[in-house]
């Protein structure tokens, strides 16, 4: 896996990483710093390294500038969003 750049949560403990497999376009992952594992977590074609201040929502953008807002935690994305800049 490549990865192309990276934010600290604000617990210090995960990283927010935009990353790609080899023949896939990037997307998010969560990195657990102590264990290494690295989690996906928006779909393929998004990036964006903004997080909340409590480190549970990440906004992300697909590749027709599109903003989404995501959980942390999983479960699909929040709602969509063109005010956030």
């Amino acid at each position: 896996m490549k990865h192309y750049t990276a934010k600290w949560f604000p617990d210090g403990k995960r990283l927010l990483c935009q990353c790609a497999e080899p023949g896939h376009l990037t997307r998010n992952y969560v990195i657990d710093v102590q264990t290494g594992e690295a989690r996906p977590l928006t779909p393929e074609g998004t990036f964006g390294l903004r997080i909340s201040p409590d480190g549970s929502l990440i906004v992300v953008a697909d590749l027709e500038g599109k903003q989404t807002v995501w959980p942390v935690a999983g479960g699909g994305h929040v709602h969509s969003c063109a005010c956030i800049r």
